[in-house]
């Protein structure tokens, strides 16, 4: 196990998001948020992770990305596009999906990350939002 700080951006700051983006932090790995909502990135921002202006900026400073969207098109919406993870995802770079979508996404998501040539895992959270930050799910 190497001692190199990982890059892990976080996309979607709901109850989920956060408590996800909080145990990243505290695991101590560089940080770098984004949620529409830019006032669900403050309390993370403070404690000092890095703030994203699109998923496009969060991908392109991280080689991990967890997204913790509302279902199939909220994912779609944040992928692609030009201020989309997609546009800033480096080749070989890491998309953990943690939102619930149907298989047909999956299938969706899985394809749009091999044609550019990074990764897509799909890794839905199961439990309670109070379960996401210290990190037992």
């Amino acid at each position: 196990m190497t001692s190199e700080q990982l890059s892990v951006a976080c996309v979607g700051l709901g109850r989920i998001g956060a408590g996800i983006a909080q145990s990243v932090q505290r695991a101590g790995h560089r940080l770098i948020v984004f949620n529409r909502s830019a006032q669900k990135m403050q309390p993370l921002v403070a404690s000092g992770a890095r703030k994203a202006q699109s998923p496009r900026d969060a991908a392109a400073q991280a080689g991990i990305v967890i997204t913790c969207l509302m279902g199939d098109e909220s994912v779609l919406e944040n992928l692609v596009g030009e201020n989309g993870i997609l546009a800033g995802l480096r080749p070989g770079a890491i998309h953990i999906g943690t939102s619930t979508v149907t298989p047909k996404a999956t299938t969706q998501f899985a394809k749009l990350h091999a044609d550019h040539g990074s990764h897509y895992l799909a890794a839905t959270f199961a439990g309670h939002p109070e379960h996401a930050a210290p990190g037992s799910s």
